[in-house]
C-alpha cells in the first residue's frame, strides 16, 4: 500500500519574535586550606538578576474557520536566581559537594512560532497531522538542590554519587488535539506548560585511565554512569499525575577513551529507558498517553 502526503502551505502565515535580554551577577566565595590540598573547602554564593523581555507579533490561523487573526503579545519578567555551592573535604582524596540554586530555562523561538505546517494524507485522512508552537508559553523556572560524594583514588580515577531534587513550574508538554483547517481534519501538536512538577532521583559514575598499563597502553580508559529519575505531575487532560515528558526513568552511558599525546578518541553508547513523549486527544476516544520505546 502506498500512502500520499501532500504539503500545505504554513497556516501561521508569519511571525516576529524579539527577545532581549539584560542580566548582572554578584559572587561572594570563600576557601579553607587544611594543609593536606590547598583550597579543600570552597563556599561559592551568589545572585543573579535577569531581565528579559520578548514580543511577538504576527498573525495565526483560527481552527475551525478560514479566518486568520492578529498575534501581539508582549511580556517582560524580572527573576533573582540565587546560587551556593559548597565542597568540603570529608576524607584525604573523600570530598562532599551540595548546591542550592534557582534557574530559570527560557523558550527556544520554534516553541514561540505560530506558523503551523500541515501534512495531509489522501489515502487515510485520519492520518492527517500538523504541529505549531505556542506564543503564551511561559518559561521554566526551578528550585534544585543538589548533594553529591566524590572519591579521587589517583590523579585519574575517580567514583561519584549525586543525589538531586528539582520543584519545577511550567515544564513544557506536547499536547495533540484535533483542529478543523480548510474542511479537513487533522491531529495537531502544540507545546504548553504544565502545573507543578517534582524531579527527583540520584547519579553515580565510574572514571579511570589504565595508567598502570605499559607504554601505549596507558592511553586506554573508560567512563560509565547510570541515572535513575523519578518525576511526577498532575495531569488536568489525562485526569491523573502522570511523569514529565522526556524523561526516562533509568539511562546510562560507556565510554571508551584514549588519550595519547597529540591523539584523541571516544566510543560511546548511551541507553535511555521508555518516556512519555506527548498526550493525544482522539475524537471518539478521548486523552491517552504517547510513550516512545527505550533506545
Amino acid at each position: 500500500m502506498h500512502t500520499r502526503l501532500q504539503h500545505l502551505p504554513w497556516l501561521g502565515v508569519w511571525a516576529l519574535i524579539v527577545a532581549k535580554s539584560a542580566s548582572s551577577f554578584a559572587k561572594s566565595d570563600s576557601s579553607s586550606d587544611t594543609g593536606t590540598v590547598a583550597l579543600n573547602d570552597i563556599l561559592v554564593v551568589g545572585l543573579r538578576a535577569a531581565q528579559t523581555s520578548e514580543s511577538v507579533t504576527g498573525s495565526q490561523s483560527a481552527p475551525s474557520t478560514s479566518a486568520v487573526l492578529p498575534i501581539n503579545i508582549d511580556s517582560t519578567d524580572i527573576d533573582y536566581l540565587p546560587s551556593l555551592n559548597l565542597r568540603y573535604q570529608l576524607l584525604k582524596s573523600l570530598y562532599l559537594r551540595a548546591g542550592v540554586s534557582k534557574t530559570i530555562t527560557r523558550q527556544n523561538f520554534d516553541q514561540l512560532s505560530p506558523s503551523l505546517p500541515l501534512i495531509r494524507n489522501t489515502i487515510n485522512p485520519s492520518l492527517n497531522q500538523g504541529s505549531a508552537g505556542n506564543p503564551e508559553l511561559k518559561p521554566i523556572r526551578s528550585d534544585n538542590f543538589d548533594l553529591a560524594v566524590e572519591k579521587y583514588f589517583n590523579p585519574t580515577t575517580s567514583v561519584y554519587v549525586t543525589g538531586f531534587l528539582k520543584q519545577v513550574d511550567g515544564f513544557v508538554t506536547t499536547v495533540s488535539n484535533p483542529e478543523v483547517h480548510d474542511g479537513f481534519t487533522y491531529q495537531v501538536s502544540r507545546p504548553q506548560n504544565g502545573t507543578d512538577a517534582t524531579i527527583n532521583g540520584f547519579e553515580t559514575g565510574y572514571q579511570q585511565f589504565y595508567d598502570f598499563l605499559p607504554s601505549w597502553l596507558r592511553g586506554f580508559g573508560t567512563q560509565a554512569n547510570y541515572t535513575y529519575i523519578d518525576s511526577e505531575t498532575p495531569s488536568s487532560i489525562l485526569g491523573r499525575n502522570v511523569p514529565l515528558q522526556n524523561l526516562s526513568k533509568h539511562s546510562y552511558n560507556l565510554i571508551g577513551m584514549y588519550e595519547k599525546g597529540p591523539f584523541s578518541a571516544r566510543v560511546a553508547y548511551n541507553w535511555r529507558d521508555t518516556f512519555l513523549s506527548g498526550v493525544t486527544n482522539i475524537v471518539g476516544v478521548g486523552a491517552l498517553p504517547v510513550y516512545t520505546r527505550g533506545y
